[in-house]
């Protein structure tokens, strides 16, 4: 499947789309990283899920690099904040904020999912990220109106961010199925937030399982393989 580069909304996408897909799938990239790195995990997802098409937007916040491959992000980062609590050595408690950008993020990452449903290419479609990508597409998921609303979310390496919030709208949300990984040794989001995060959309009624994993901030073969059979299983 070759990879297009295409404007959807206003932001700059990666898409690998299937000649019969009647499922698409749109992942965020994580802090400093850009849709390149997201397309090797489709590589990894793709044989096993020949009839999904893959659309993979690009931060809107450009950090710098070389041309053709530069860092991007959806919000900014505190550096220093997240250098003295690793240096501490703890974990930076993001529950009960409402980092900067994520609504600009949001509102940008809503306007292209308008745009890609109104292409009528999929009759339904998925969302989901990696860490800081996974954050905007939770935050997305749970801001959409039922003409939005995707078929599913996949949290990889995410974490819970302004719970109270989060937890009032996942309840108001229609429930529906979910995925989420997490390193049990993540060094950068904490194992225990992304459990919260788990048993608050289990009790909202939303349908998932969180799978640690003995690792770190990563997508190992054994999250792809199980990716894969769930996807597969929402075809």
């Amino acid at each position: 499947m070759n990879v297009t580069e295409e404007t959807i909304g206003s932001l700059n996408c990666k898409c690998m789309f299937a000649p019969h897909a009647t499922m698409g799938v749109a992942l965020w990239h994580g802090y400093g990283a850009n849709a390149n790195d997201l397309v090797s995990l489709v590589r990894e997802l793709q044989p096993g899920l020949p009839d999904v098409s893959w659309i993979l937007p690009e931060g809107i916040l450009d950090l710098g690099g070389f041309p053709g491959n530069t860092s991007r992000a959806w919000f900014p980062v505190d550096h220093s904040a997240v250098e003295q609590a690793m240096a501490r050595g703890e974990y930076r408690d993001r529950r009960h904020v409402t980092p900067d950008g994520l609504g600009e993020a949001a509102e940008r990452s809503r306007v292209f999912l308008e745009a890609l449903v109104h292409t009528g290419r999929f009759d339904r479609i998925i969302i989901g990220g990696f860490s800081q990508g996974a954050m905007v597409a939770t935050e997305l998921a749970l801001n959409l109106t039922a003409r939005l609303r995707p078929a599913g979310l996949i949290v990889l390496s995410g974490t819970l961010l302004h719970m109270n919030q989060w937890a009032q709208q996942m309840r108001q949300q229609p429930a529906r199925p979910f995925f989420q990984s997490h390193g049990r040794h993540d060094p950068l989001l904490n194992p225990a937030h992304a459990r919260e995060l788990h048993s608050l959309l289990q009790g909202a009624g939303w349908a998932g399982e969180l799978l640690e994993f003995a690792g770190g901030h990563e997508i190992p073969p054994s999250i792809v393989k199980a990716l894969t059979n769930w996807l597969r299983n929402q075809l």
